[in-house]
């Protein structure tokens, strides 16, 4: 469940970063359309990019939130591997099981790289986030100087921050959804290796309740050789014998 919730997360984060692409792109677009008609239009070129930055920052922002929930989610995976794998050895030693803890011990080592790949990720977006407050200021601060600023303002549109930014939320949806097909496999093994240890307790149980049982038989044989040795003791009495053969000692001819 903890792997499927990162994967879940994993997904929200490249849906997030993908509004947020819809969300500058609609920015710049507004901003040059605005820019190319003239000074006139420098307040209400403000006022439309600032709402456009505006739901650029929500849906970055809830990236980053959605990374951070995986980030949760795949502790919990390692976590919960952890926990198979020591119980796993704590089981038995038999090779079978050993091949089993190993291949669980790559899962989580894998899953650790994963969980190390997702951090990056969570601090990423939220980096991005800061740098899209910060454009939205210094673009803001560009478009009410002066109509000079207003070349100032489209070079940053078309050549500067917002197409490094675009680049970078790009190579963050790619990293989401590698990673989410990583965590969906380490999922699959998980679970396998849950099956596992269900098998390998019911395994234990019927060993255990055919253990008891013999451990009954054994007692009942034990007893019928209690009883068999205690005639043979009565059997072997002197007053025995001599009520069987009538005599003194045993005749063997009888």
């Amino acid at each position: 469940l903890a792997a499927a919730s990162a994967g879940k997360g994993l997904a929200n984060t490249a849906t997030a970063i993908g509004t947020a692409q819809n969300g500058l792109n609609t920015f710049t677009s507004n901003a040059n359309t605005a820019l190319e008609n003239g000074s006139g239009l420098i307040s209400q070129a403000t006022s439309d990019t600032t709402t456009s930055i505006n739901k650029v920052t929500t849906a970055v922002s809830s990236a980053s939130g959605a990374a951070q929930q995986a980030v949760s989610s795949m502790q919990s995976v390692t976590d919960r591997n952890a926990q198979l794998i020591e119980k796993l050895k704590n089981v038995s030693d038999n090779t079978q099981y050993q091949d089993i803890i190993k291949k669980l011990e790559d899962t989580n080592n894998t899953a650790a790289g994963t969980l190390n790949d997702l951090k990056t990720l969570s601090e990423n977006t939220q980096s991005t986030s800061d740098s899209v407050s910060k454009l939205a200021t210094d673009f803001n601060t560009s478009t009410q100087n002066s109509l000079k600023s207003m070349g100032d303002a489209r070079n940053t549109l078309n050549s500067g921050a917002l197409p490094q930014l675009n680049s970078g939320l790009s190579s963050l949806a790619m990293t989401a959804g590698t990673l989410s097909g990583t965590v969906t496999s380490q999922n699959t093994i998980v679970t396998q290796t849950s099956a596992v240890l269900d098998q390998l307790d019911q395994v234990t149980n019927d060993t255990r309740t055919t253990l008891q049982n013999t451990d009954k038989q054994l007692e009942h044989v034990e007893n019928k050789l209690i009883t068999v040795s205690t005639d043979l003791k009565a059997l072997g009495s002197v007053d025995m014998l001599k009520n069987l053969t009538g005599g003194s000692s045993l005749d063997t001819g009888r």
